[in-house]
């Protein structure tokens, strides 16, 4: 459901982020039993078809996870922590740009337990808003030697939005993100190229699973038709 698209030009083009910066630090020590990391390219260049008048200019997003997993509490439950980023391209501002990543089968203890930023982080200076995802976990790990140690788990991004805000929460099996025009941003139906980069933090536990396979199902939408993708992260 993917295809090479290309946003029409415009006179004046919107860059997105203002100076992100972030620390990453939820990659254990390499005497860690029980930890994986993968990159999901979840979508590459997807058109996303848009609703009513804009169906002839779909956005083109690129949606990337980078999933690190761990064996926590003496190898009994499993953490799943997933790291948003990519762009969003489009001359559309007056829809939503929802993300939303659901679990799927693994099992009655599985649920989101954190998602960053939240809806009202932001904080406004004119038409920016500053974020900041601000993530710290001690987890309990075991070492290669079946001995257990504590590793504590950072991830800290700072970013700004010009002219959009970020909404984000989570319930259960299901997270969902969000973009939209800030109301102080520019007049409904005039058209500018804009660029939004993507940014956030999900967290996800449940029951160690025998199969050692954990599965979600990701969606976007922009008022129309959602695209779905399906990933499986190995544990």
């Amino acid at each position: 459901m993917s295809s090479e698209t290309n946003v029409p030009d415009t006179t004046q083009t919107d860059t997105g982020d203002v100076e992100p910066r972030a620390t990453n630090q939820l990659t254990p020590p390499s005497k860690t039993d029980g930890f994986t990391s993968q990159t999901s390219p979840s979508y590459s260049n997807a058109s996303i078809p848009m609703p009513g008048d804009w169906a002839q200019y779909p956005a083109v997003l690129n949606w990337t996870i980078q999933v690190y997993a761990y064996k926590t509490d003496l190898k009994s439950k499993a953490c799943i922590i997933m790291v948003h980023s990519g762009n969003i391209q489009s001359i559309v501002a007056e829809v939503r740009l929802t993300h939303k990543i659901t679990s799927v089968n693994n099992g009655a203890s599985g649920s989101f337990v954190n998602h960053l930023p939240r809806t009202n982080d932001g904080q406004q200076d004119g038409q920016n808003y500053r974020y900041t995802i601000d993530f710290n976990e001690n987890l309990n790990l075991v070492d290669k030697n079946s001995n257990p140690f504590e590793y504590n788990a950072v991830f800290r991004d700072e970013y700004t939005r010009s002219g959009f805000i970020q909404n984000g929460d989570y319930a259960g099996n299901e997270v969902v993100f969000s973009l939209r025009k800030a109301p102080l941003g520019r007049e409904p139906g005039e058209p500018r190229a804009f660029t939004q980069q993507i940014h956030g933090l999900s967290e996800f536990k449940c029951d160690l699973k025998s199969s050692g396979t954990y599965d979600f199902t990701l969606s976007f939408d922009a008022g129309s038709t959602a695209v779905t993708k399906n990933i499986t992260v190995s544990l």
